[in-house]
């Protein structure tokens, strides 16, 4: 019921990133995915454009509507960490604690799937 594809370059895969760095991603997809499919496929990708790290998740899910995008992009403006979408939130913060307006965490969905890409600065850090 479920396949995955991992396509991650090789210069990413040397490379440092905070740990825990997809799986709040993986988790939603596979929470999320099944709600009205049998099946669901999650691809992984990872690379490497203009001395900055894109690593992104995209499942084949039902996707969200725009008003719950929309809710969950708002709540990333939030101090307080809200109830729902905390895994997301979390995610956000740390992005932003870590690397500041260099950090950035985009979330695109449609029928299709939801696709979340993050986005950081290529540096060698301990996390």
């Amino acid at each position: 019921r479920l396949c995955y594809h991992i396509d991650i370059e090789e210069a990413v895969l040397r490379s440092t990133v905070p740990r825990l760095l997809i799986q709040p991603l993986i988790e939603n997809s596979v929470k999320h995915g099944f709600k009205d499919k049998d099946t669901l496929q999650i691809s992984i990708y990872g690379s490497i454009y203009q001395n900055h790290i894109y690593i992104g998740v995209h499942d084949s899910g039902s996707g969200m509507s725009e008003m719950r995008l929309n809710e969950i992009i708002e709540t990333f403006k939030s101090k307080e960490n809200p109830d729902n979408y905390f895994g997301l939130y979390n995610l956000n913060q740390r992005l932003k604690l870590l690397y500041g307006d260099e950090g950035a965490l985009r979330i695109t969905s449609s029928s299709d799937g939801t696709n979340i890409v993050i986005k950081i600065p290529k540096e060698d850090i301990n996390v």
